[in-house]
């Protein structure tokens, strides 16, 4: 067995302190019929929306991430421990297009019975979810500087709200 499930709650610190530490967490993703594919986040939200546990998630429609989320409706996020910087740096590098990530980052797909996105064996926490709302960036609705900065070339992100179903914490 992986680990314990946990309370959600008991993992946000740990996960903002991660990206803060080491530059970023992991974002997995599988198609319908495709592998499943890693991709590196520095941005995410955890807390309670709609009277529900939510972990907001951005990515541009340009990542193949995008292809697979709006194919499948389940995402995980996972959690490393400051030994994967590296693998963190090498996700973020190349498109799960044409690599298998889990492959190249010597990681380790975790399949959760009932689930159809894998965690990450090597990852002390891993949160499971489900898109329960996706909404487009809208332009127009942004300051003038944060396009200039973070979408001078018009890539604006996919917002998903993925609902926390199950948080799993190795022992």
């Amino acid at each position: 067995m992986y680990g314990e499930t946990v309370n959600w709650k008991k993992v946000v610190s740990f996960t903002l302190q991660t990206i803060e530490e080491i530059g970023g967490i992991f974002l997995v993703s599988k198609g319908i019929k495709s592998r499943e594919n890693l991709m590196t986040i520095g941005w995410v939200q955890m807390g309670v929306i709609w009277g529900e546990p939510i972990a907001t998630v951005l990515v541009r429609p340009s990542r193949h991430t995008f292809t697979l989320l709006e194919e499948n409706g389940e995402f995980t996020i996972a959690v490393p421990s400051p030994s994967l910087s590296d693998a963190i740096a090498l996700c973020g590098r190349l498109s799960g297009r044409d690599t298998d990530k889990f492959v190249e980052a010597n990681l380790t797909p975790w399949e959760n019975e009932g689930w159809s996105v894998p965690g990450v064996q090597e990852c002390p926490v891993n949160i499971f979810c489900r898109v329960v709302h996706k909404t487009r960036v809208d332009p127009k609705r942004f300051h003038p500087s944060l396009v200039e900065e973070y979408y001078p070339r018009g890539d604006f992100h996919t917002i998903y709200f993925g609902r926390i179903e199950i948080t799993a914490q190795s022992e």
